[in-house]
């Protein structure tokens, strides 16, 4: 195998030329003192800070990359090529995830994200009203009162996941919308004693799929 000679060439201009001259380490240039430099500011400020002797590491690893001989290019610039690729590959790979979350979005089908909530209230069909009953309740008219209501069909399936309006005493007070077993808990406030009616109409329905007489009476 034959043998190839390389010639390279060193760098040579103000900032690499060893101008500055020690009697142990020799000669530095104006590279080599930045880098040393750089070094002993960053262990005099650990040094302060934990009054540890770990500190005089990083004027060693300068040192070492300061008076190596560099024979291509210096070794800084080596490590800012090394980073510059790192963030580059990092950014490609941020921009191709966005690429790909955006393409599963397109493909979803619509309301597919709506994590079972119905849609907004439009009835439709109509239902069976069921007999009215009377219930009472003893309690503050003032303070707020918690009922849980389970809304069914004539045929006793539930009706789940859909939205409700719920009308207490002829006035619209929430919209809910009831869970995968067909409940869900309404808050009211009677204000006054005596009878009234609580309704709730679920989406798709005209008649209302709940209805009850609620009698107020003081503690």
């Amino acid at each position: 195998m034959k043998p190839v000679e390389i010639l390279w060439f060193e760098d040579v201009n103000p900032f690499n030329e060893a101008v500055f001259g020690f009697p142990i380490i020799g000669k530095l240039s104006m590279r080599q003192m930045a880098i040393l430099g750089i070094g002993a500011l960053i262990s005099w400020i650990c040094y302060q800070a934990s009054e540890n002797f770990a500190a005089l590491i990083p004027i060693g690893i300068t040192a070492f990359l300061a008076l190596k001989k560099q024979k291509v290019r210096p070794l800084e610039m080596q490590l800012f090529a090394v980073l510059m690729f790192y963030f580059g590959r990092k950014e490609k790979s941020s921009v191709k995830k966005a690429k790909n979350i955006t393409k599963l979005q397109l493909k979803k089908k619509p309301g597919s994200s709506k994590l079972g909530f119905a849609e907004p209230f439009n009835p439709k069909l109509a239902i069976v009203g069921k007999e009215i009953n009377v219930r009472e309740i003893y309690a503050d008219p003032l303070r707020p009162v918690r009922l849980k209501v389970k809304l069914e069909r004539i045929e006793g399936k539930s009706i789940s996941n859909r939205q409700t309006r719920i009308v207490f005493d002829g006035n619209v007070v929430s919209t809910l919308s009831t869970d995968n077993n067909g409940e869900l808990e309404v808050i009211i406030i009677p204000q006054t004693l005596g009878k009234k009616k609580l309704q709730i109409f679920a989406e798709g329905m005209e008649r209302p799929v709940f209805e009850e007489i609620l009698s107020i009476k003081h503690l």
